[in-house]
């Protein structure tokens, strides 16, 4: 079937903003190699600015190669990079939601008052990086609403190969979720190279035990991606434990009382700066917002795909009977 001007412009747009993203990425990765490191006080090391360029260009560089495969794969009408390409959109929409609340908390921070000859630069610099990130989150919102609205169509999904009567066929919502399952696995181990401590309901888990939390979230998440694009009917339901789960835990542990002490615990873990009370509600208050986007942030990447396994139980059901899952 012949691809649609739609399919053929989130291809395009698709490869256009991978290429830039990509060579943005080469760039930084250019700075690491002249980067000198910076000297720090006598008895500490200099910091290796040249590592964390090239770390960072990784951020760049990974996705933008991403972005180019899946961008040949539509204009190939493959399947699979439209999966993709719903998945980039899932990323770019919470990275759009990310920057509305850095836009907010930005606008509420007053600009750091200076006589000299500095004043106009300053005033300068925060006006362009308020408008910049602005137009950074409206750009990734209305990608990831375009990508996401257009590529699930029925229609688009025909030209995909996709075709409604077939017989157990997996729902396009299941593949996203193992994919994105599949995704989040490795960022969750990377808790256990962190040593980052685990919220669970009340008490906030350190050590060993939060290695061994890790470890499960992990193998859980692996096992349920895998489990989903089989429709077998054990991952759907370990899937559903695991979401209700974390819809729980987070929420006793951001919504019970005592919660400004888990959450100073929780970031001081974590090496998060905290602002003390005497430091003002000036400086406290970005981070019970930063700390109740990411509660409301978690509650809706849990709660959609919950949905989802819910509603589209009969697929489940249907490949269960005909025989073909081993559950």
């Amino acid at each position: 079937m012949q691809r649609s001007a739609g399919v053929l412009a989130v291809a395009v747009a698709t490869l256009i903003g991978s290429i830039l993203v990509l060579g943005l990425g080469i760039l930084t990765a250019g700075f690491a190699l002249v980067a000198p490191a910076v000297p720090q006080p006598e008895g500490k090391p200099p910091l290796p600015i040249g590592g964390a360029l090239l770390f960072g260009s990784l951020v760049y560089i990974l996705p933008g190669i991403w972005g180019v495969v899946s961008g040949i794969g539509l204009l190939r009408l493959k399947n699979w990079a439209r999966v993709s390409t719903i998945v980039f959109a899932v990323f770019a929409a919470f990275a759009g939601a990310g920057l509305v609340l850095a836009l907010l908390m930005l606008l509420r921070m007053s600009v750091p008052q200076d006589d000299g000859p500095n004043a106009a630069a300053i005033v300068r610099t925060f006006t362009v990086v308020r408008l910049g990130t602005g137009i950074l989150s409206i750009v990734l919102l209305s990608v990831a609403m375009w990508f996401g609205i257009l590529l699930t169509r029925p229609s688009v999904g025909e030209q995909f190969g996709e075709t409604e009567g077939r017989a157990n066929r997996r729902p396009l919502s299941i593949t996203v979720i193992a994919v994105l399952m599949f995704i989040t696995a490795p960022f969750i181990g990377l808790g256990l190279l962190t040593g980052a401590p685990a919220a669970f309901f009340l008490t906030m888990l350190t050590g060993p035990p939060a290695v061994g939390y890790w470890l499960a979230m992990a193998g859980i998440l692996v096992f349920c991606g895998w489990g989903l694009l089989r429709t077998m009917r054990m991952a759907r339901i370990l899937a559903i434990a695991y979401f209700v789960f974390a819809i729980l835990s987070s929420g006793v542990f951001f919504l019970a009382p005592g919660r400004d002490a888990r959450m100073a615990a929780l970031m001081s873990r974590q090496a998060i700066v905290v602002p003390s009370p005497d430091e003002g509600p000036q400086l406290a208050s970005p981070v019970r917002a930063v700390m109740a986007f990411g509660f409301v942030g978690g509650l809706v990447a849990a709660a959609v795909p919950l949905y989802f396994l819910i509603a589209n139980r009969a697929a489940f059901e249907a490949t269960h009977n005909a025989g073909q899952t081993p559950d």
